[in-house]
């Protein structure tokens, strides 16, 4: 498995918003919630990068509070699914000269993917924890990880968990 290099990692949080996350399996979102809380606290131990996006905002509602609270800036609005055909949000990956990227958010087939995609095009590590991406439906979920394994071939882990005991991760 990959080895985190706080200096060349970044964690991008895709959409996790709050009027997509009534569409979805409450115990869900409550146990992504968790995780992606628990590696926002593992962000700031380790001082990696965090950049947060929110899909056209103004119909899907803000960034869910417990995940927004961990979050050193205010999501960049956006209106592409990949964040990488968003100005503001290519932008700020590039701006960070990060190379290896942790996907977390929604929706695992439309967003996550197309992100995971693009970064991989563009030459970057991607990794996507099994239990950070949710999408609204079971099979969308699975569709999502099918065209992740199968089309970008991304690092991907089981658990945030791997994440945590991480060398570079030390203890949180």
């Amino acid at each position: 498995m990959t080895e985190l290099l706080p200096e060349q990692t970044g964690i991008l949080v895709i959409d996790f918003q709050e009027r997509l996350c009534g569409a979805m399996n409450t115990q869900a979102v409550e146990a992504s919630t968790r995780n992606v809380t628990h590696l926002l606290a593992l962000a700031q131990h380790m001082d990696l990068h965090v950049i947060a996006t929110e899909q056209y905002p103004k119909g899907l509602g803000p960034t869910v509070p417990a995940i927004a609270e961990g979050l050193p800036h205010e999501p960049i609005p956006k209106t592409a699914f990949s964040a990488l055909r968003d100005v503001e949000a290519a932008a700020a990956i590039a701006d960070s000269e990060r190379r290896q990227w942790i996907l977390v958010g929604m929706e695992t087939h439309i967003c996550v993917y197309q992100t995971a995609r693009d970064l991989l095009r563009q030459g970057m590590d991607v990794i996507v924890p099994c239990d950070a991406v949710l999408s609204r439906t079971d099979e969308n979920r699975e569709v999502g990880w099918g065209l992740l394994r199968k089309k970008i071939q991304a690092s991907f882990l089981d658990h945030i968990r791997w994440i945590s005991k991480n060398p570079a991760a030390n203890s949180i």
